[in-house]
Formats: C-alpha cells, sequence, structure tokens
C-alpha cells in the first residue's frame, strides 16, 4: 500500500535527507555536481542562483496578482529552478539518443531507467487520465503505446514532461499561472493526438 504515495512531496524529501546523510554534501552541491552539470543542465539548480534570478518568470494566482518566490527547505519536492531547454535535456536522457546514446546517459544505468518506467503498482486517475505508477514517472497506455510522464507544481506555476521511449518523442510544458492547469490539460490532448497520427 505505501507504493501508492511514492510520489509525495514528503517522500522526495526524505530521499532528500537520505541523500545528504550518504554523502555528506548538500542536495543542492550533489545534484549539480551529480546530475545537472553532467547533463549539460547549466541553467538549472536548487538554489536561487543570482545568475538564475533575472531569467526566472513571475508566477501568479488565479486573481491574475503575482506570487512571491518562495524558496523551500523541501528542495527535492519544489525547489528546482529550471529552464525549457534543460527541461529537454533532461527529458531526451530518458530516451535513446538520436545517435544512439543510452537511457540514463551514464548517470543511470539503462536498466535503472526502464526500472523508472516500469509498472508498480495500479492505476489512478491524475488530470482525467488513467495512469499507471512507475518509479518516478507515471504511465500512460495510449492505444498500445507507452507514454511516461511527471508533473510538478507550486502556488502559480505547472509543469509537465511526457516522453514515449519507443519513439524518442517527447514534450516538455511549463506555466507560470495557477490557470495554467487548463493550458496543460490541452496541449497534452493535441500531443496525443498527433502522435498516435503518426503510428
Amino acid at each position: 500500500p505505501g507504493l501508492k504515495y511514492m510520489h509525495s512531496g514528503g517522500g522526495y524529501t526524505l530521499l532528500q535527507l537520505v541523500v545528504e546523510e550518504v554523502t555528506n554534501q548538500s542536495f543542492t552541491e550533489y545534484m549539480e555536481k551529480e546530475i545537472l552539470q553532467p547533463l549539460g543542465m547549466n541553467n538549472s539548480s536548487f538554489l536561487w542562483r543570482p545568475d538564475l534570478q533575472p531569467l526566472t518568470a513571475t508566477a501568479y494566482y488565479y486573481d491574475q496578482s503575482p506570487v512571491p518566490n518562495y524558496l523551500f527547505t523541501a528542495l527535492a519536492a519544489a525547489g528546482c529552478y529550471s529552464s525549457i531547454v534543460d527541461l529537454a535535456i533532461f527529458t531526451l536522457a530518458g530516451m535513446t539518443g538520436s545517435s544512439g546514446e543510452l537511457p540514463g546517459r551514464g548517470i543511470l544505468l539503462p536498466q535503472t531507467v526502464q526500472m523508472m518506467n516500469t509498472k508498480v503498482t495500479d492505476a489512478e486517475k491524475l488530470m482525467n487520465f488513467d495512469m499507471d505508477i512507475g518509479l518516478g514517472h507515471y504511465l500512460i497506455n495510449c492505444k498500445g503505446i507507452k507514454v511516461v510522464n511527471h508533473s510538478g507544481g507550486n502556488i502559480g506555476w505547472g509543469s509537465m514532461i511526457l516522453f514515449i521511449p519507443m519513439t524518442s518523442d517527447g514534450l516538455v510544458i511549463l506555466t507560470n499561472s495557477n490557470n495554467g492547469i487548463c493550458l496543460i490539460k490541452n496541449l497534452i490532448l493535441k500531443w496525443l493526438e498527433y502522435i498516435l497520427s503518426k503510428s
């Protein structure tokens, strides 16, 4: 039963503490050294660095008033600053590259990536889609095609990463408004419609 809640913010916060305990580094230092820099995600950090501050969009409430930039202690769950280009790099790293690069790009073993994209517990409803749950990912079965995805959001923010390991297609969506959920849903539906039309 505990697997049902593996996507909780609390679970990722515990993982953050484990990483810090095992590596004797701050979570920010570890992620930059072991994940972000090796992938070339130079505009991403779990620290609101001075160079990222002028690049950071303003988030908005439902009434279109601006949301303050909250700094979270739970970095693994809610503290990543990134760009759409960097998140596209991250998404591509989960698939076979155009030149035959293995999923995981040497940071994770391809077998680990495959395990992340394998169902470990029953489906649940999210944004009107039936999704199975893998390790850190949701899995949509779209007419026999596995679509891997993960969503994120804070007050004023919404995001979604989707990719299809079989075809190496991917989509990254970032919004900076609480109203962005409708846009995200519509983009997902249009993208899936497009992908299915190609198969």
